[in-house]
């Protein structure tokens, strides 16, 4: 009878492997340059130090204002890829507080603490070599001399900076602003002026967020073409698909029922070739 292959002799390439094939991960060459390679260097650490793997990923909130099986469904996915790395890994959450403040979108303390609950409880089980270690906040690690929408008078501080910033480049904006068309519940701001507001926020918490998570794995439902502005710095990311291929759709997000691709990027306002670009 054939033996059980010895998952410590497994080696950094072949863990990193079963990863990247796994249906969880997105390849087609949307592992953004030097990614790959620094990834393998930390579980390539891991393995010496004998420590767990460190991976952070963000985490927000939809129209919904509770946890749902969706919601569930989706960190259950997250277990899974996380698991074919068939070593202890060191998953941390960040929830993106200061994203959905920006949406305009009501975040109840309870929806924080339910979100919470279902990462402890569908990842911290007996048998698992992932675990969940913790959740804190966006707005926990951001500079408060720069506006943050979370906190008080933080939006209108924000809408200034970005009035006297350029940097989004057009494309970008397009697909930011069909974004906003959608998620965004404030009525005071046109899609284009909110994409850029968006990419400046995103911009701005990108440093504080990459110093506090050294030498970490970031996992990201964007694409590769978002990684300038959405990816702590210094942190290398590893792209997953959300659920039936729907690159950008965060579970948060997903609809109450299942939808086919073609039904879902019409619900969206996308086209089909999204789910293999930037959106």
């Amino acid at each position: 009878m054939k033996q059980p292959a010895d998952t410590k002799s497994l080696t950094t390439a072949e863990r990193y492997n079963a990863l990247a094939s796994h249906k969880a991960g997105y390849r087609r060459g949307a592992l953004h340059a030097g990614d790959a390679d620094a990834i393998k260097a930390i579980i390539e650490t891991a393995l010496r130090k004998d420590r767990p793997v460190p991976v952070m990923i963000y985490w927000a909130k939809g129209v919904r204002d509770e946890v749902t099986d969706i919601e569930k469904e989706g960190i259950a996915f997250v277990k899974k890829a996380l698991s074919q790395l068939d070593m202890p890994v060191d998953l941390h959450v960040v929830f993106a507080d200061t994203h959905v403040a920006f949406n305009g979108i009501d975040l109840p303390e309870s929806y924080i603490e339910q979100t919470r609950a279902a990462f402890d409880e569908i990842i911290n089980t007996d048998d698992s070599k992932v675990r969940f270690s913790g959740l804190s906040r966006l707005s926990d690690y951001v500079n408060p001399d720069i506006a943050y929408t979370s906190r008080e008078g933080g939006y209108d501080a924000l809408r200034k900076h970005t009035e006297q910033s350029k940097q989004c480049n057009t494309e970008m904006l397009d697909v930011l602003g069909m974004r906003a068309e959608k998620y965004y519940q404030r009525d005071d701001t046109s899609p284009q002026d909110v994409a850029r507001m968006y990419y400046e926020l995103c911009k701005s918490e990108k440093e504080p967020v990459g110093r506090a998570f050294p030498d970490t794995i970031f996992l990201t439902y964007n694409s590769s073409k978002q990684h300038d502005f959405s990816v702590p710095s210094g942190m290398p990311a590893f792209n997953m698909y959300a659920f039936d291929g729907h690159i950008s759709d965060k579970p948060w997000n997903r609809p109450d029922t299942k939808t086919t691709e073609r039904e879902h990027q019409q619900r969206i306002g996308m086209p089909r070739g999204c789910a293999e670009g930037v959106c």
